[in-house]
């Protein structure tokens, strides 16, 4: 503070100690309020808040003046608001403050004790928790406001956070008030009250009697009505903890456990996992999230009683940690001092980042804490803990937990004196109880399983079904098992790589067929369970990638035990002198891997820098731990100790902790010059209180006297750690040891109950021998090949898979699906390379038309033109298509590498750890021009740190700024040097991640540089942790972070000129190839067959779509490897055939024999979306390659949903995907979003704009759009709405004005040439489709069409790029234009582009059949041919050569002239279709993908939807009535409505009754748009909210309109009296509120 401020809080503290006038103390004390609630601690720095604190709680006890205590009250809130650390002080006035809440005089002063209060329980929980605050908050708490109740009750969960067994009696007596509260309404009241329930568990989990006590007074069974509140009034996090809670009481008091199953809990669950359907006969699950499913499935585990741990069950411990290895390693926790004396410990994730340093005898260590994001660094010489940005010292200090072995050894004594369970003696006494939950939950837990992709879910379900089956009695297995298809699952699960599962599913048919043999030995033979269970009791397991990944590299560094003296010794040189690599790792392990668990086929691995073709082999030393474990963030302090100098950096490449690094900073690269200085001595050290008396800038830092004469760290080669080593060698061995019981176990499973072969077994191959035959007769193995031979065979298979039931394993293996996957698919003229089929020698369309005679009822030939084929056999095809796909689900083991949950002690989860890693921790890479450039400058600097998720184009931007690589031509300046980050003027802040870079080209989306590892180039847009691991072989880890090596090695990047060819590397840097020679050539070409066609007539054949969908293969684009592909080419061959069917008949309508839906995947649709909803795979572009390679060959086997969300995942940016993840209302709120990892900061772009004139103001805007990854807003000139709303209207208005007729761009059904000029707006019931142009078209009417149609390509792709909703409904011709389908279109889309015109053609191509016939036939005569012909009336129609409705567009050369007749009637059809879809339209369609091509690729769009799909991908959800239900679970009520008022009710059944229209004029009421995203109001992001508006007592409500706030979505809304008025209301609003946005 400055002098004259000082003076002023002086003279203030003078006048607060006036006694004798209390006007003085109240203007003192207010002038006081005056000077905090507009300072921080910049400008607060040195203020006296101890000479002041006693002041203010002298005036707290001047109770006959409540002024004064309420602003003196008001006056410490300030403090702690403005400066956190005065807290030490202020909670001396802890027992002022309760005082006014224990005897209240004055509400006002009351509530402004809370505010304060609140503050302080932050920081000071255990202080207030002694102090009574949780009785004094909550003692008056119904007559307190709702915001000073919340206070109360954030103040009674803060003080629970760290309650002991000693200190429950502090908040015993709120244990009744604090039950009802879980009632109340209010959502943060209800919040604050179920984290203080949830905290009091978890702090007394261990003591069964407080436990139940705090289980009382209706504690439990209001939980379970607040779980049950629609909608919830908790949030997803606080739900998670609630569910979390229940299990961790029943786990450790199984009387609760029973006292929930009698208040019926079962029926809760199934409403949290079905809604409202309950357990029905088909189950749908409500959406969840992972950790959501993962909480409830372990509650419904632990309300059963544990599994045995002998036996058959005995193995289950060596899948866990065994106790000894926890022992063998000393968890090692570091602890700091703080102000008041008391030791507290640091985060886990910290604590072994500081371990890992300390362990490699590192002098300091900067870690960012979680905590308000401050850098810290560990001193471990004086062992202190120094804050960067003041300078502050304090203690630290370094411990073991020694009391783990003592209390695992009281465990494992203890064991057998273990009581009974409470909940195994229930279910025996009431087996009515256990009956009627296992029923209620065990086919729901089943859809859990089978729908959920996550390893800890899955492994978490397949527990508690084994729970559920070994508890239930055979009669009741029987009842709850006849619908489920539990034997092809255990078949499914013995087949995975995982150990869990496997095991899980060896004791799931131990179990089965000692309960039910009768029943399993069937089933087990057909579905392939023995087979699989033979397969393992001879070959065994292979390695567990889900285990493996979790226990590799788990050791944790330890050292000597601590001096008691000093508080600290340093690690002895066996113990200290340890690898890199085995440090990081134990960090990366360790903390990561123990909050997550990670699933997926191992990465190669091999050297860590592998060198370009011709480069020189220079030696790159691994850098060392500390500088790993340093933070991102530069320093502000400056640091003294010695580094190495420059030329030294460079010869000997090192990444020395102690050496000053360039920095790379999510984008922002910076480089320091290396620090060189004198040998300084140590000059002694300073007591911790002499260093806090420093000023709080943060350069003062640098004169703390431990930071003195710092000397670099000990150059000795580390050691390898033998204790590292040894735990690594016992985790191994449990792992074999769990295969070994595998295998024995596999052989004693097959020796007990299928030694011998019965009379089952003997039956149950009958379905396998009968398939095989087929299979045989249709390869032609048994007899020659002919139509009949394969009719019979494909009727075989018909008929066995229609009337049998076929299991997955009889289908694999009796070789059906390979062999219908070559007979549908192989090339008669390739001979087959498969063993499936010997001769090929029917052409496929006879194939083809073969099995759908069969399968579908369609005639036998397929070159006949049919007016209608009817389909008869469509049920044979429905099974065959449900087999193969069982068969798919049953082959496929696609990994999922997801973070799951992580719920262990720390509670925090894994993505949050992972994202504290990434905050923490930089990437090393070194610089060097590629040996074969000689045109850029060489990289003199040392070894760069790089944020991990900084893309790839920052390095290029850095070298481009030092001078290294300038454009060609430019003069390269031999003086520029490397700037340290510290000068002014050139901060690492000066680069931005957000655009490409200032140097490189914008607008043609051009690079200057080429960025290679190895000899592969890098994407332009990938991470640099995406790029190491992609491209790098050092990587031997599947985890999203890497592994060790990714983290601990310096990783060599070289750099050399871009080729023209390589300057578009980006996605969404995408530009229009340039015009070449060759170009022009083929266009002459194409010209010259163009006109061809127009002078003779003659249109080349149109190719069947199913014929060219088939000719397509899978092997070029999908490279991943699984026993599935061969079923998901079988898939892939019936889906076309459903789709296209009927083309192979030339049909103009037909419908698919089964809906899209059949072919949707439920097992990999649970694993994509499991997949995509991990914030850290999108953060580190780790996503798996099956998902996208699998989604852009067979998208149908994923909902819109799904690859909608991959498109933009796998298309853009991580932070529009992350935007996307958000919108799609995944939970990633506990997400650590301290550190630079956070939210999504896209760069936003405003435009202000007129409502005149919009379209010529857009055309402006996106012709600068170019490659911009910026969102663009909008804002409207002399009007203050500014955000979404806006926006959203502007892209309405843009596409409403689009579809004006002045424009004449777009084709009209009603009357094309002759349309009146009164209609403003083209009729586009069908989709807007372009008006044909002619061939005599002039040249500027065409330049002008085509600038349009490029426009609208680029609206087309920067509003799906940005996710905002257009009003443009394009017909589905045009969209497969876009897609590049226009090859597949056929007559049978003209219902697309005119349905009386297909209905013409249709009447047509009857009649060209007929003549058809007529000339075919032999035994008519000339003339009686002609006067058949004639009868046939095809001249009677009048018609000639000119497209319909526009009669100046000739199909052919002198086609006005020439009229239709029977000799010509196919040419004209074909000359119809061809103008129609191709000849009138290529000119608009190529601008317009030109247009859209400029802003991304649109093939990206191409392997995802078709182009059915595009409107809704476009244009959000499709227009549906309403549903009051929905309605009701989708919006949100707030500021004086809940969803039970009457208001509410009201609105919804208006809503309800609305009409298109009426739901448009409310949309764009509301949010600017007159659309819904994708996902309906589920979707709306934010949430629509109704809030009451608010009216003085004279004002009446039904005088006012309502209001809204397009940006939030808030809808204000009177509380009009009637529902009458509430409807005319709300019709006149949003009427007259369009088109404008003002204050409300």
């Amino acid at each position: 503070m400055c002098s004259s401020a000082m003076n002023k809080v002086t003279s203030l503290i003078k006048g607060m100690q006036t006694k004798d006038d209390e006007g003085q103390q109240l203007s003192s004390v207010m002038e006081m309020c005056q000077i905090l609630v507009m300072g921080n601690e910049e400008n607060l720095a040195g203020f006296p808040s101890k000479q002041v604190v006693p002041e203010l709680v002298a005036l707290l006890h001047l109770e006959h003046n409540f002024d004064i205590m309420m602003y003196a009250c008001r006056a410490l809130y300030y403090m702690l608001e403005a400066l956190p650390r005065s807290s030490i002080v202020v909670v001396e006035a802890t027992p002022a403050l309760l005082d006014k809440l224990k005897c209240i005089q004055c509400m006002d002063v009351a509530e402004q004790s809370l505010s304060a209060l609140d503050r302080l329980s932050k920081r000071h929980n255990k202080h207030l928790l002694q102090s009574g605050a949780i009785s004094a908050c909550l003692m008056y708490i119904d007559f307190f406001s709702i915001d000073a109740q919340r206070y109360a009750l954030a103040v009674a969960a803060n003080c629970c956070s760290s309650v002991t067994p000693e200190e429950f009696h502090y908040c015993k007596d709120s244990l009744p008030l604090l039950s009802s509260k879980l009632l109340t309404p209010d959502k943060r009241c209800v919040e604050s009250v179920c984290t203080c329930f949830a905290r009091l568990v978890d702090n007394l989990k261990g003591d069964e009697k407080l436990l139940k006590e705090l289980a009382a007074h209706e504690m439990l069974a209001n939980t379970l009505k607040l779980l049950e509140v629609v909608p919830s009034v908790i949030s997803s996090s606080i739900f998670t903890m609630v569910i979390r809670m229940f299990a961790v009481m029943c786990a450790n008091c199984p009387d609760l456990a029973v006292c929930l199953l009698r208040q019926d809990v079962s029926n809760t669950l199934v409403y949290l996992l079905c809604g409202e359907q309950g357990a029905s006969a088909h189950i749908e699950l409500v959406n969840r999230t992972p950790q959501e499913l993962f909480e409830i499935v372990s509650l419904i585990g632990e309300l059963l009683p544990a599994l045995p741990s002998t036996g058959l069950f005995a193995v289950d411990a060596l899948l866990k940690k065994h106790p000894s290895v926890a022992l063998h390693e000393e968890e090692v926790t570091w602890q700091w001092k703080d102000d008041k004396g008391c030791w507290k410990s640091y985060g886990a994730m910290d604590s072994r980042i500081i371990e890992a340093a300390y362990s490699a005898s590192e002098e300091e260590v900067t870690i960012s804490l979680s905590d308000m994001g401050r850098m810290y660094t560990i001193d471990f010489t004086m062992m202190q803990q120094i804050n960067e940005d003041t300078g502050t010292a304090r203690p630290v200090f370094r411990t073991t937990n020694s009391t783990l072995a003592t209390a695992a050894a009281a465990s494992a004594d203890s064991s057998d004196l273990v009581k009974p369970d409470a909940r195994a003696e229930v279910l025996a006494e009431q087996p009515e109880l256990a009956s009627s939950f296992i029923k209620s939950l065990f086919g729901i837990l089943y859809e859990v399983y089978s729908s959920s992709a996550g390893p800890a879910i899955r492994h978490k379900c397949l527990q508690t079904l084994l729970r559920q089956i070994y508890y239930a009695s055979p009669e009741l297995l029987q009842e709850v098992l006849v619908n489920q298809p539990v034997s092809s699952h255990i078949a499914s699960m013995l087949a995975s790589q995982d150990h869990k599962v496997v095991v899980g599913a060896l004791q799931m048919a131990d179990i089965l067929m000692r309960r039910l043999p009768e029943t399993f030995t069937q089933y087990f033979q057909r579905q392939g369970v023995t087979h699989q269970i033979r397969n393992l009791s001879s070959s065994g397991v292979v390695a567990s990638h889900c285990e493996g990944a979790a226990t590799s590299n788990n050791s944790q560094p330890t050292a000597a035990p601590p001096d008691q003296t000093s508080g600290a010794v340093r690690p002895t040189d066996a113990a200290s002198s340890r690898t890199v690599t085995s440090v990081i790792s134990s960090v990366i392990s360790s903390a990561i891997s123990s909050a997550a668990t990670t699933s997926g086929a191992p990465s190669a691995s091999g050297a860590s820098n592998p060198l370009p073709a011709g480069a020189l082999t220079t030696g790159t030393s691994k850098s060392e731990t500390g500088a790993i474990a340093k933070s991102k963030k530069t320093s502000k302090r400056i640091a003294t100790r010695h580094s190495k100098s420059k030329s030294s950096l460079s010869e000997n490449q090192s990444g020395d902790s102690s050496t000053s690094l360039p920095q790379v900073t999510k984008g922002k690269l910076s480089s320091k010059k290396s620090e060189s200085s004198t040998a300084g001595s140590n000059s002694g050290a300073a007591s911790t209180s002499n260093l806090t008396k420093l000023s709080k800038a943060s350069f003062l830092a640098t004169f703390n006297p431990t930071r003195w004469g710092k000397n670099t760290p000990s150059d000795k080669p580390p050691l390898a750690d033998s204790r590292s080593v040894s735990t690594a060698t016992l985790l191994a061995n449990y792992r074999e040891k769990v295969k070994s019981w595998i295998t024995t176990h596999a052989k004693e499973f097959m020796n007990e109950h299928f030694s011998k072969l019965n009379p089952t077994a003997v039956k149950a191959e009958g379905v396998l021998l009968t398939l095989s035959k087929a299979a045989n007769l249709l390869t032609g193995k048994d007899t020659k090949r002919s139509v009949e031979g394969d009719r019979e065979a494909l009727e075989m298979v018909a008929c066995t898979v229609a009337d049998d039931d076929v299991s997955p394993f009889e289908m694999i293996h009796s070789g059906v699906i390979d062999t219908l996957t070559t007979y549908l698919h192989a090339s008669p003229q390739v001979p087959s390379t498969s063993t499936a089929l010997n001769d090929l020698s029917l052409p496929l369309e006879k194939r083809l038309a073969i099995f759908m005679n069969v399968f579908i009822g369609c005639p036998i030939s397929p070159s006949t033109t049919y007016s209608q084929v009817a389909v008869s056999n469509e049920h044979r095809f429905a099974q065959l298509v449900s087999k193969t796909m069982a068969c798919l689900h049953q082959q496929e083991q696609f990994q999922v590498k997801v973070h799951d949950l992580g719920l262990a002690s720390g509670g925090g989860s894994a993505n949050s750890n992972a994202m504290k890693f990434l905050s923490s921790h930089q990437l090393k890479c070194q610089l060097q021009r590629h040996p074969e450039c000689k045109t850029f400058r060489a990289y003199s600097g040392g070894p760069v740190k790089v944020d991990p998720l900084a893309p790839v184009h920052a390095i290029e931007n850095f070298l481009i700024r030092h001078g290294y690589c300038k454009p060609e031509g430019a003069a390269v300046s031999a003086d520029i040097e490397i700037i340290s980050d510290d000068e002014d003027g050139n901060s690492v802040d000066d680069l931005d991640d957000s655009m490409p870079g200032m140097l490189v080209d914008q607008r043609l989306g051009k690079h200057t540089i080429e960025l290679v590892i190895g000899d592969r180039p890098l994407s332009y847009n990938q991470t640099v942790l995406q790029a190491i691991r992609n491209h790098a072989t050092i990587d031997d880890s599947d985890h999203a972070l890497g592994g060790s090596s990714v983290w601990s090695q310096t990783h060599v990047i070289w750099y050399r000129q871009a080729t023209s060819e390589k300057s578009t590397g980006s996605a969404v840097s995408h530009s229009a190839p340039k015009k070449t020679k060759a170009d022009g050539t083929n266009k002459s070409r194409k010209v010259k067959k163009t006109q061809d066609f127009f002078t003779d007539g003659v249109v080349s054949l149109r190719t069947c779509p199913l014929i060219t969908s088939l000719s397509q293969t899978m092997a070029g684009r999908i490279s991943v490897q699984d026993s599935c592909m061969q079923s998901v080419s079988l898939i892939r061959i019936l889906y076309y055939i459903n789709k296209y069917w009927g083309s192979l008949y030339q049909v103009l309508s037909y419908q698919p024999p089964v809906a899209e839906s059949t072919f949707i995947s439920s097992k990999l649709t649970a694993k994509a979306n499991r997949q995509l909803q991990d914030p850290l795979v999108i953060m580190t572009g780790n996503i798996p390659q099956w998902l996208p390679q699998l989604a852009g060959s067979c998208p149908f086997l994923f909902p819109f949903e799904t690859r909608h969300l991959l498109f933009y995942v796998n298309t853009f940016d991580r932070d529009r995907a992350m935007m996307r993840l958000q919108e799609a209302n995944v939970d990633v709120s506990d997400m650590d979003t301290s550190g630079r990892v956070g939210p999504p900061r896209l760069e936003k772009r405003k435009k202000v704009v007129s409502r005149e004139n919009i379209i010529k103001q857009a055309e402006h805007i996106f012709e600068d759009v170019g490659k911009s990854k910026s969102l663009l807003e909008f804002q409207y000139e002399s009007e203050v709405g500014t955000g979404l709303g806006p926006t959203l209207e502007f892209y309405s208005l843009v596409s409403k004005e689009l579809q004006a007729t002045d424009l004449d761009i777009w084709h009209s059904p009603r009357n094309s040439e002759s349309q009146a000029d009164s209609t403003e707006y083209v009729d586009c019931k069908y989709g807007l489709y372009p008006k044909p142009l002619g061939r005599s078209a002039k040249l500027a009417t065409v330049s002008k069409i085509k600038a349009k149609f490029r426009f609208i390509g680029k609206l087309l792709a920067k509003a799906l790029m940005d996710s905002r909703i257009l009003d443009l409904p394009m017909n589905p011709i045009i969209y497969s234009w876009l897609l590049g389908q226009q090859a597949v279109l056929t007559p049978s889309d003209l219902s697309s582009y005119d349905p009386s015109i297909a209905a013409s053609y249709s009447h047509l191509q009857e009649m060209s059949a007929k003549v058809r016939t007529i000339q075919s036939d032999t035994n008519l005569k000339e003339e009686e041919k002609e006067k058949a012909l004639l009868d046939v009336g095809v001249e009677d129609l009048c018609l000639d050569f000119t497209l319909p409705g526009y009669s100046n567009i000739r199909l052919k050369k002198g086609g006005g002239n020439e009229s239709v007749n029977a000799e010509n009637i196919d040419e004209y059809l074909q000359l119809l279709c061809h103008w129609i879809f191709h000849e009138g339209i290529y000119r608009q369609m190529e601008a317009l993908k030109e247009g859209f091509d400029a802003i991304f690729p649109s093939s990206h769009l191409s392997n995802l939807f078709t182009s059915d799909e595009m409107e809704q991908l476009f244009c959000g959800n499709k227009s549906t009535k309403w549903d009051t239900k929905e309605l009701f679970d989708c919006c949100r009520a707030d500021h004086g409505y809940t969803m039970d008022s009457k208001a509410l009710q009201n609105l919804f059944e208006i809503l309800s009754s609305y009409d298109t229209e009426q739901q448009r004029k409310f949309l764009s009421f509301v949010t600017g748009s007159p659309r819904l995203p994708v996902g309906g109001f589920r979707s709306l992001n934010p949430q629509l909210t109704i809030v009451r508006k608010a009216f003085s007592a004279s004002e009446n409500p039904d005088d006012f309109l309502p209001s809204v706030m397009t940006c939030v979505n808030y809808l204000k809304l009177p509380d009009y009296s009637s529902v009458d008025i509430m409807r005319s209301k709300l019709d006149t609003a949003a009427s007259i509120g369009q088109l404008s946005f003002h204050l409300s």
